[in-house]
């Protein structure tokens, strides 16, 4: 039996709630696009290093608009004001407890830092190794892309609302999505 489309919604937000990446895809056919996602409050090295290994490596955090107010991240300076650059803020990395940032191990790090709810602005530096996007708080039903998707899955999984999301490559031509 084919499962439906709230069987694999219940499947993601089960691998979400238990730490596990999902493959997000956006759109249909041969335009859709795929994403890696994981929940950032329960972010570990071993999860970003698969990420990283197998997508652009590019590190985005979504968080509901609320949590990313808090935490006080500007718009990245120079984004445009359209479309998914809007929602970029100011990349960073956790003030404590990391290295350099880069690595899988700080990244996981900072990615939990942001979904925190007990996180205070100066606990993070900036310029990092993290782009946090600001996803409004209403989700899927304001706007429906990714970002969005991502943040919805990990509130369904009980967990705060932030992801961790970065764009698969292709693996018959790694200079595509």
């Amino acid at each position: 039996m084919e499962p439906t489309d709230m069987d694999r919604v219940r499947r993601a937000v089960a691998s979400i709630a238990a730490g596990k990446p999902v493959v997000l895809l956006d759109g249909q056919g041969d335009a859709a696009k795929g994403s890696l996602v994981s929940a950032a409050y329960n972010a570990t090295q071993h999860v970003l290093a698969f990420t990283v290994r197998h997508t652009t490596g590019f590190l985005q955090v979504p968080l509901a608009e609320a949590l990313c107010d808090r935490l006080n991240l500007p718009p990245m300076a120079g984004a445009r004001s359209d479309g998914r650059c809007a929602s970029q803020r100011v990349s960073v990395d956790a003030r404590d407890g990391v290295t350099t940032g880069i690595s899988a191990s700080d990244r996981a790090t900072t990615a939990r830092l942001l979904a925190d709810p007990n996180t205070t602005p100066d606990a993070l530096t900036r310029p990092g190794h993290i782009v946090p996007i600001r996803v409004a708080d209403s989700g899927l039903l304001c706007r429906h892309d990714r970002e969005e998707a991502s943040v919805d899955l990990a509130q369904l999984a009980e967990l705060p609302p932030a992801a961790v999301l970065s764009d698969i490559v292709s693996a018959h031509d790694q200079t595509t999505l």
